[in-house]
């Protein structure tokens, strides 16, 4: 049952409001504790098609699709909201003229200072591009999987013929050839007729047709082909066989072979003559032999085709990946500006109000905590197509890493209010990018906060890896859901989430940048499964930064 209208609820502060307002690319606006609206933003109203006198006060269901909400998805995320203070989910919502759109939503649980329940914050975001990408893009790698398995297979045909099939008749196309091959069947047989058929039955193919036309020669050919497709053995037609319905008296004599490659049937050969007992059997014997060759001939036309196909289809995908590839870091690019001006100005509204209201300075501060998220996500998006096109840069220095350690546990501390021990083994310096190195460190403590549910503690460890000082090790442990079996090296990979399922899950991108700015460390990753539960990922890195001058000397 549908909770019923909600209380009114004052504005927020004008300044507030203004910025909320002003913000068109994203759906901004407050649920009562009921789930009913009770703000609404130019984004919500350009995103969802409702006017805010349309919408407000109606329950926020309305955006869902009708199976969602007789499973009860709404309540059920108010509720995850309310208990561990966040939801954040992405699926289909329905706008006002009844179109779908996929959405980035984020519902928080704002409270008032004593901790009483002042309602909810929703954000959303519309990716239905993004959905397309994704869509797009496994089209793109299925495509460029199935034109690469059919290139080997072409390729292997290739290499089988190429031995045995005449130089003259490797780049004919396969309409041509079997012209050709007609032709030169017609010509040494003396024939009237002749022809080539591929297929079966049930899809006959007509590849070449020689001599004069007309109704009963073409019902005996059918008659001919039909019956060598039925029974794939080599025929001579002369007076006295029985071709059914359509025999005819002028039907002449005839020879038909199959075709058959490496004892497939392909189709059929035939030549024919006006002559009544024109051909014997030295003729089928010859037509036989001539047979082997032209299905060699034909089969490696169909080849080449396949094989010339299959590179522009792999040339097509790597052109659309590359396409992808600078869209996406232009995307990100963009993206990136209007973001940081929101952070900013919640920052700057969050200062102002942080006496006087402090409910609205913490739902400000969750605003900025959220843009940051975003712009890590861009930032991972960023990274991930300069990996793809080799252009991510690496600016390496002699830095203190175990300051960048303990700021990294200290700002997560901070933020996620967990319990992080760290354990250092000594002082630790060494060359490296520090931003990026930096990355490294919060990436792997983040997602240890995020797969470990508190209280559970997260344990971070950095220490000299060899008495001589030749390298260190940072190791991150925690006690969460751990990593399924079989995927320890997978959760490395681009875009793989071995917990898709999990409502916190990202983009799958984490890991994937952390192992390769770790590789170009000179360094490695590893993710274990301690028998104790959680997950336990260890990174080995040299003091100095790998000579790429010694490395192409390798």
């Amino acid at each position: 049952m549908t909770p019923g209208p909600p209380d009114d609820a004052a504005p927020p502060p004008d300044l507030f409001h203004l910025m909320v307002d002003s913000v068109r690319d994203y759906a901004l606006f407050m649920l009562t504790p009921t789930g009913h609206i009770m703000t609404w933003n130019q984004g919500a109203e350009r995103l969802k098609k409702y006017r805010a006198e349309e919408i407000v006060g109606r329950h926020f269901s309305i955006f869902y699709p009708a199976g969602d909400v007789r499973a009860g998805k709404p309540e059920y995320e108010l509720r995850v909201a309310l208990e561990v203070g966040r939801f954040e989910d992405e699926g289909w919502r329905i706008r006002k003229d009844g179109s779908r759109f996929w959405a980035n939503v984020i519902i928080t649980a704002v409270r008032d200072a004593t901790g009483g329940l002042v309602g909810f914050a929703k954000v959303t975001r519309d990716l239905s591009e993004r959905k397309q990408s994704e869509v797009e893009r496994e089209i793109l790698l299925e495509t460029e999987r199935s034109a690469r398995l059919q290139a080997e297979t072409a390729s292997a045909r290739l290499d089988a013929l190429r031995s045995v099939t005449e130089a003259g008749l490797m780049h004919v196309g396969l309409d041509n050839l079997a012209d050709a091959l007609a032709a030169q069947v017609e010509a040494l047989l003396a024939a009237d007729h002749a022809g080539v058929v591929l297929g079966d039955l049930q899809e006959q193919t007509p590849l070449a047709k020689r001599g004069p036309a007309g109704a009963a020669t073409d019902s005996v050919i059918e008659a001919i082909v039909e019956r060598l497709m039925r029974n794939q053995t080599p025929l001579l037609y002369q007076e006295g066989l029985d071709l059914g319905a359509r025999q005819d008296a002028r039907s002449g004599s005839w020879l038909a072979v199959p075709l058959v490659v490496d004892g497939a049937f392909i189709g059929v050969l035939y030549a024919g003559s006006e002559v009544t007992s024109r051909f014997r059997e030295d003729d089928l014997a010859l037509l036989e032999m001539m047979g082997s060759r032209v299905a060699l001939a034909l089969e490696h036309a169909r080849v080449v085709e396949a094989e010339r196909d299959a590179r522009a289809q792999v040339l097509a995908a790597q052109e659309s990946a590359h396409v992808r590839n600078e869209f996406i870091a232009v995307a990100a690019h963009e993206l990136k500006t209007p973001l940081t001006s929101i952070r900013m100005a919640a920052q700057m509204a969050a200062r102002r109000l942080a006496g006087s209201d402090p409910g609205t300075h913490t739902l400000l501060e969750q605003v900025v905590a959220q843009a940051g998220r975003l712009n890590r996500l861009i930032a991972g998006l960023l990274d991930a197509s300069r990996m793809d096109m080799g252009r991510l840069e690496m600016l390496p220095e002699q830095t203190d890493v175990s300051a960048i350690v303990r700021d990294v546990v200290a700002s997560t501390r901070r933020t996620s209010e967990r319990e992080i021990a760290l354990q250092e083994r000594g002082q630790v310096v060494a060359t490296v990018d520090p931003l990026r190195f930096e990355q490294v460190v919060m990436n792997l403590v983040d997602n240890a906060v995020k797969y470990s549910p508190a209280p559970q503690p997260v344990a971070v460890e950095l220490a000299c890896e060899d008495d001589d000082g030749f390298g260190f090790r940072l190791s991150v442990r925690d006690h969460g859901i751990g990593i399924p079996p079989g995927l320890r090296q997978q959760v490395f990979e681009r875009y793989f989430q071995g917990h898709s399922e999990n409502r916190q899950s990202g983009l799958g991108l984490g890991l994937y940048i952390t192992r390769e700015i770790v590789l170009a460390h000179g360094g490695s990753i590893e993710a274990e499964s301690p028998a104790d539960g959680g997950s336990l990922f260890t990174v080995r890195m040299p003091m100095a930064f790998p000579d790429p001058a010694a490395h192409l000397k390798d």
